[in-house]
């Protein structure tokens, strides 16, 4: 398969290689190809991005406005458009899966007879975009934009204290690194039913979202279903990371039997434990399956 590839807010398609080589890695060779492109606008560095990695620094998004989200489609479309081998599928992370998902809402809001640009998608660390949705016309609930304010506070102040933290490290050890002691703990969810057939490890996916009636303030049962993410899809989200929910909006966007939902235990990053590389591996593989 061949993939475009949406970073994060404030980060770089360099970066985004470099976050996900350790599953990449795990890939059968030459199999799958990687298209890691930068975002339209230079920016501040993103949440947990300066203190491991070097500028320059990119985002899709200068904010959620309307004109500022359409600009960025149109861009988007015209990038995907001018390749000379189409794309099969999109590989994101945060603000690259509100990016994505707002373009497949958008396409099947306005273009319904055309094809989908992607045949498969890969979200991780992503969030439903509420804005996007309410501009189609979706009631999102107070309660909704409450939360989705509140993790994405939550989340700058959790990134505001790691950089203390390294700084404080490096100024210590003289080095860049962590250091020992501060690896993540691993306290998924764990799914109803067997995944033994994927190859993966149970911990950590998630086969069920108990109520689509209220799904973190979503009143999912109103959404049309061709507005629905139709094309397979994996929604990768952390038992640590703040805007959790909001992934688990995302997901619920995807019909069920065409997703997989997968908890890596983590934060608001790609953890590059051996057991996560693997099942993000396998997940890629269940997407090139679900292609053939």
């Amino acid at each position: 398969m061949r993939f475009l590839c949406l970073h994060g807010s404030g980060a770089s398609g360099a970066i985004f290689k470099s976050q996900t080589a350790p599953f990449r890695a795990k890939l059968p060779c030459g199999e799958h190809e990687f298209d890691f492109i930068d975002a339209p606008h230079s920016s501040p560095a993103g949440p947990a991005i300066a203190p491991f990695f070097a500028p320059p620094y990119y985002s899709f998004l200068k904010s959620y406005q309307r004109d500022d989200v359409q600009w960025t489609l149109d861009w988007l479309r015209r990038h995907i458009k001018a390749q000379s081998e189409r794309y099969d599928a999109a590989l994101c992370f945060s603000q690259g899966c509100a990016v994505l998902a707002s373009l497949i809402l958008n396409d099947n809001n306005e273009r319904p007879e055309e094809p989908p640009l992607f045949r498969a998608a890969m979200f991780i660390c992503g969030g439903a975009p509420l804005p996007v949705l309410a501009d189609l016309g979706f009631t999102v609930s107070a309660a909704a934009w409450e939360l989705n304010d509140a993790t994405g506070k939550e989340l700058w102040q959790r990134s505001n204290s790691l950089d203390e933290i390294v700084a404080a490290r490096r100024a210590q050890n003289g080095h860049t690194g962590l250091g020992a002691g501060w690896s993540n703990g691993r306290t998924s969810d764990t799914g109803s039913y067997s995944v033994a057939e994927c190859g993966v490890s149970e911990a950590g996916w998630i086969t069920e979202i108990n109520s689509l009636e209220d799904v973190f303030g979503l009143d999912l049962t109103q959404l049309p279903s061709s507005w629905q993410i139709q094309v397979p899809s994996v929604h990768v989200v952390g038992s640590q990371d703040p805007r959790r929910p909001n992934g688990i909006q995302l997901a619920a966007l995807s019909p069920p039997k065409q997703r997989l939902v997968y908890d890596h235990g983590g934060a608001h990053d790609i953890p590059r434990r051996t057991q996560v590389s693997q099942d993000l591996a396998t997940a890629v593989q269940w997407l090139s399956k679900h292609l053939e």
